[in-house]
């Protein structure tokens, strides 16, 4: 279910002709910060469901700065996609490793434990994630003004912009997903 999500994020970039080579070092250092996060739990004055939302929450707010870095230079700096996505990959991993000191980060509370490892009518509480998330890239991609946006600067960014589209934003919205 891990690779079956990051290429639902690789599609969407590859979807707009594009690619993005750092969605691995992106879960990662947003993974790393998550978890810095939910090993402090204890000492934390909140409850442990408040504390897993917290963590869940700072990973995708990585993520996304990680996506509006990508986003920004493919889109305003021009730098090729698959050039700029493999610096940034670099740069993301690079920072995951720092914060780690290259070591593992363990202390997670009991409940998030379920995330990864439980089951929920006996399926896999990770398929169930991957399925969820496929189907709002679903809708994304066939019921909103971005999905359509998407395709149609994927088919022809000129012919995108003439139909009054703002390209830059598409792309940048489109790496930030």
């Amino acid at each position: 279910p891990e690779y079956g999500l990051l290429s639902l994020a690789n599609m969407l970039a590859i979807i707009t002709g594009g690619i993005d080579l750092s969605v691995v070092s992106v879960m990662s250092l947003s993974g790393v910060v998550s978890a810095q996060v939910l090993s402090r739990w204890e000492s934390l004055p909140m409850p442990a469901g408040v504390v897993i939302l917290l963590g869940i929450l700072t990973a995708l707010a990585v993520s996304a700065v990680c996506g509006l870095l990508n986003g920004t230079l493919i889109a305003y700096v021009r730098v090729p996609a698959i050039i700029a996505t493999l610096g940034t990959q670099g740069l993301f991993l690079g920072a995951a490793i720092i914060i780690t000191k290259g070591s593992g980060v363990g202390g997670f509370p009991e409940p998030f434990l379920f995330i990864g490892n439980g089951n929920l009518a006996g399926i896999p509480m990770q398929f169930l994630i991957y399925i969820a998330v496929a189907f709002l890239v679903g809708l994304l991609l066939t019921r909103t003004r971005q999905g359509f946006s998407m395709q149609m600067y994927g088919s022809s960014p000129l012919v995108s912009r003439f139909s009054g589209v703002n390209n830059e934003a598409v792309l940048v919205r489109t790496y930030l997903i």
